[in-house]
């Protein structure tokens, strides 16, 4: 998969104005935006792209624009159904007097993303006693 250096930059959490202006640059004269896109979501990135996209004030196709609003609103219904298995396994662990901790993407989804949606996943990681 091919590297894009707007990804790398948008490969945190939090926007601030230098990022903003690198983005902007990077920005002004880049046409490969169906390959951003692609590899925005192989990456598990394209719901900070759109945010920090965004937040800079990018202008972008309008076609890219839609694809990234559908790509979050897939996210964010994922995040909310994940959220809501992630509380039904811990109760029925905790019912069962079975000590878990969540590891990796699932404890950071909650404890450092505003957003859930924010950090996608393709699973769950929880740690239990033996």
């Amino acid at each position: 998969m091919k590297r894009y250096p707007i990804l790398e930059v948008c490969a945190r959490i939090d926007g601030h104005e230098v990022q903003h202006q690198m983005l902007q640059a990077y920005c002004k004269t880049f046409d490969d935006w169906q390959g951003l896109l692609e590899s925005a979501e192989h990456e598990g990135m394209a719901p900070l792209l759109r945010k920090h996209l965004l937040e800079a004030e990018i202008d972008i196709p309008v076609s890219v624009k839609r694809s990234l609003a559908v790509l979050y609103k897939r996210h964010q219904h994922n995040a909310e159904v994940r959220l809501q298995v992630i509380e039904n396994v811990l109760q029925i662990f905790n019912d069962n007097k079975i000590q878990s901790i969540l590891i990796k993407g699932s404890a950071l989804c909650t404890s450092l993303y505003a957003d859930p949606a924010l950090r996608p996943m393709r699973d769950i990681d929880i740690l239990v006693s033996e």
